[in-house]
């Protein structure tokens, strides 16, 4: 599919490193947390989230909006669930994650006239703007949900249940979301592969031309 494309150049191949990082760290969340409790997984996820903007300083780049929204609120909300004792703090952190980021979706809609998720795709999925938009909106949608979801279990249900909704319930509904985009969009995916297959096939024969 055209994901090919994407994970080639270096920018995919970071963002699947970076998503494997956070399926490790994940993992080490929830194996800390069965072996020495909240308080112990808090300091692994606190470390981890902290390493990874190390990395990505030492690797020469800078971290994104995104990334230091991300380290500002696990080390702050893991603080206080340390200092205080209230494992409800770092339970609020995937909300406000989710929130923070419907919100910075649609603030640069509304505000900035710019739909960031059609600024990174659309080179490699042309769409109409009017679709962009649907799929914009959709998402902060399912962001705001995703976040109120959180609470409701948090709230309502024991720490257990929301170490495993975390871990495995959370990224399992942004995957089944992610899916049903896929598939909605079928068509102008296939189409964009298909304009992707063309255009390398000839480049490689223009060098082939060249060659001779």
């Amino acid at each position: 599919m055209f994901t090919s494309q994407v994970i080639m150049d270096r920018g995919g191949l970071q963002l699947i490193l970076k998503l494997a990082y956070n399926v490790v760290l994940a993992l080490a969340f929830l194996v800390s947390y069965r072996l020495g409790g909240i308080f112990v997984a808090t300091s692994v996820l606190m470390a981890g989230v902290s390493l990874e903007v190390a990395y990505i300083f030492v690797s020469g780049r800078r971290p994104t909006k995104l990334e230091w929204v991300g380290l500002a609120l696990v080390i702050a909300l893991g603080a206080a669930t340390m200092l205080l004792g209230d494992a409800l703090f770092i339970e609020w952190r995937p909300t406000g994650f989710y929130w923070l980021c419907a919100i910075a979706l649609a603030g640069t809609r509304l505000w900035m006239q710019k739909n960031p998720i059609a600024t990174v795709l659309n080179s490699h999925v042309p769409m109409a703007s009017r679709t962009w938009e649907q799929v914009l909106w959709l998402w902060i949608a399912f962001l705001t949900l995703l976040g109120a979801l959180n609470l409701l279990i948090a709230y309502n249900f024991s720490l257990d249940t929301w170490v495993n909704y975390r871990v495995f319930g959370a990224p399992g509904l942004i995957a089944i979301f992610a899916l049903m985009m896929i598939v909605w969009r079928r068509d102008d995916i296939k189409r964009a592969w298909r304009t992707h297959r063309t255009a390398t096939a000839l480049a490689q024969k223009n060098s082939s031309s060249a060659d001779r």
